[in-house]
């Protein structure tokens, strides 16, 4: 039998319907996309670096590039060979670092064993973009596309 704490906290538990709430995130992020862009200002744009053949990273890959172009963001994809060197992905990195229409840049984990993955991510310029931009959303990060906590709390909030 449970103890009474546990029987409150239980009747306190709300199921979140993730599909609806990832959904309301994604209309959200594409109305501030839209907005951007017709006052003038940049698409936001998301480059991902892929070295090799890994299949789960392929579909995860993918899977961002189209949820960038749902939403109206630029999306470059750049596809390398396991056997890229290190010295290759790093160009690849700095030549993205100074490309004005990439404000984000995802380099896709595992890389090849011949790549230091610390060092290869660590050139990836972390780029200063304002609270509350869409090009937030497209900040790189190990899960492609970054929420903040504060404002994930907020939404769920909202949601409930």
């Amino acid at each position: 039998m449970i103890g009474q704490k546990a029987q409150r906290f239980m009747a306190q538990v709300q199921i979140l319907d993730g599909s609806k709430l990832a959904a309301s995130l994604r209309a959200e992020l594409t109305a501030q996309v839209a907005a951007r862009v017709q006052a003038g200002k940049s698409q936001p744009g998301l480059a991902t670096v892929l070295v090799g053949e890994d299949a789960a990273s392929s579909v995860y890959v993918r899977g961002k590039l189209k949820a960038c172009k749902e939403a109206g963001m630029q999306s470059f994809g750049f596809e390398l060979p396991a056997s890229t060197s290190q010295s290759d992905l790093q160009r690849v990195i700095n030549e993205l670092n100074q490309r004005a229409d990439v404000h984000g840049l995802l380099v896709q984990l595992p890389l090849p064993k011949q790549i230091d993955a610390a060092a290869g991510v660590g050139r990836v310029r972390s780029r200063d973009v304002p609270r509350g931009s869409p090009e937030r959303f497209c900040a790189a990060d190990e899960a492609g596309v970054r929420v903040r906590r504060r404002d994930l709390d907020r939404r769920l909030r909202r949601a409930l």
